[in-house]
């Protein structure tokens, strides 16, 4: 008889997609047919791109019953709950449709992971909670945790909430992929919900669930190999046998590429080149960030890959340069264009907003320039989706993070979520603000292609500002 396991999260960001897959692919190798399914898909058109996600981990093709929707019945376009989604949508949620599927997929193979939508306590309608769903089916669910702030007070939340149900709890599967972020926050986490489940939950096991386990990382800046110099590269790349690059390395200050254009091309192009030749001579693989300067902004819609490119300064031109030489050199290259990128270390933005927040009582932003923020590290999430995938895609692909808003917007949002009240920002045109370099009046980027290939997920700019500033304190 086959076992179904529901696998819900503490909260919506808590990794259940790639816990699903990787429990997936252990069940796999203990001899069992396995298939994963999506209990409810939002924020997607077509395939489900969490089911994707678990058969990449998994290192397999879509199923033909991916293929026929048996394992995302019920898929919404809007990226939110389900019972908003479905009235976005104009549609009601069908319990009996993800039943039915369930059973079919229950007679072919011996365990379905059902994934769920966020976690327990997602309401499916005003009156029934994902908790409610599982109940009434008598599943036993698998609780993906991690160690993010927090965390501890959502699983025994969570684990609370299933005993009160009286629903087991099969297992309890420790997400690594957050530990960076804080690894004292991390270690703490795992050890408390260790320790809480062996005492409330006795022979119930935690696993954790690695992230790029086991593999060597290193990381080099411009003291430690000029990417300029070709042989030194090359010597670099033989010397620790790297596999795959990740090129940041870039000449950024926009307004002063107008002036230092040599600089600005030989970091933004020929370190590319040598990057490029040194890495398709000995096989590696590499992904390199671009930028939204390579297009004009006359448009007023997202920006795709395909989109006609024209940069507008010499900083863009240069960016663009080097995507091109890439892919002429190094063909099995990924690009990826990012936009308004901000975090807690160096000089940005953000920081830069709340500096003069609090030194000045009044500051000028310009308010017609659009696009995306990018927060760090959402964007080096999502180039870890990319390496941990087992398919490799090359091309160009665009991450920011959702939402759309102007210079003005973003400074607003950043002292508003920093406290600071006692500055008042005044919006002002571009032709108030004269630079030396001019910058696209619309960039807003199109991460369709992203989220389908790679199961990316764009969480949106205010949530991701607010956590980068919650750092800054």
């Amino acid at each position: 008889m086959s076992e179904v396991i529901f696998v819900s999260g503490i909260h919506t960001d808590a990794g259940k997609s790639y816990a699903t897959g990787w429990l997936a692919r252990s069940l796999s190798a203990e001899g069992k047919t396995v298939v994963t399914q999506k209990f409810i898909q939002t924020g997607e058109c077509g395939q489900s791109g969490d089911i994707a996600v678990h058969r990449r981990i998994q290192g397999i093709d879509l199923l033909p019953e991916d293929l026929d929707h048996t394992t995302a019945p019920q898929i919404f376009s809007y990226p939110c709950s389900p019972q908003l989604a479905a009235s976005i949508d104009g549609r009601e949620i069908d319990v009996d449709i993800i039943d039915e599927c369930t059973r079919r997929l229950s007679e072919k193979f011996d365990v379905v992971l059902i994934e769920g939508a966020g976690g327990l306590m997602v309401p499916l309608t005003d009156d029934f909670y994902t908790i409610d769903y599982i109940a009434t089916r008598h599943l036993p669910v698998c609780l993906v945790t991690n160690g993010t702030l927090g965390s501890i007070n959502h699983t025994i939340l969570s684990l609370e909430a299933l005993a009160a149900r009286h629903i087991p709890l099969h297992s309890v599967v420790y997400n690594t992929y957050f530990d960076s972020a804080d690894p004292l926050i991390a270690a703490d986490t795992v050890g408390f919900v260790r320790r809480y489940v062996a005492k409330k939950h006795p022979g119930v096991s935690v696993t954790v669930c690695p992230d790029m386990a086991g593999v060597p990382l290193l990381f080099a800046d411009k003291n430690e190999l000029d990417l300029t110099d070709a042989a030194a590269v090359k010597r670099y790349l033989e010397d620790y046998e790297v596999t795959h690059i990740v090129n940041c390395a870039a000449y950024t200050a926009v307004d002063k590429a107008e002036e230092d254009k040599a600089l600005c091309a030989a970091v933004n192009v020929d370190a590319v080149k040598n990057l490029a030749v040194a890495a398709d001579s000995l096989g590696a693989k590499i992904i390199h960030i671009s930028t939204d300067y390579v297009f004009d902004g006359k448009t007023w819609r997202p920006y795709r890959e395909s989109d006609k490119v024209n940069p507008c300064s010499h900083y863009g031109t240069t960016k663009r340069l080097g995507e091109t030489a890439l892919l002429a050199l190094a063909p099995d290259s990924i690009i990826v264009r990012t936009s308004w990128l901000y975090s807690p270390f160096g000089q940005n933005f953000v920081k830069k907003m709340i500096e003069l927040g609090r030194q000045s009582s009044d500051i000028r932003v310009v308010s017609d320039q659009i696009g995306s923020p990018t927060y760090a590290a959402d964007l080096a999430r999502a180039i870890a989706c990319i390496l941990k995938s087992p398919q490799w895609v090359q091309g160009i692909y665009h991450f920011a993070n959702e939402g759309v808003c102007s210079w003005y917007d973003f400074a607003r949002v950043t002292l508003w979520l920093a406290g600071i009240k006692d500055c008042h920002i005044t919006p002002i045109p571009t032709e108030d603000w004269p630079t030396a370099a001019a910058r696209p009046s619309f960039s807003v980027l199109d991460k369709s292609r992203i989220r389908l290939t790679y199961g990316v997920k764009t969480p949106n700019w205010i949530d991701s500002l607010q956590d980068c500033i919650n750092r800054l304190k």
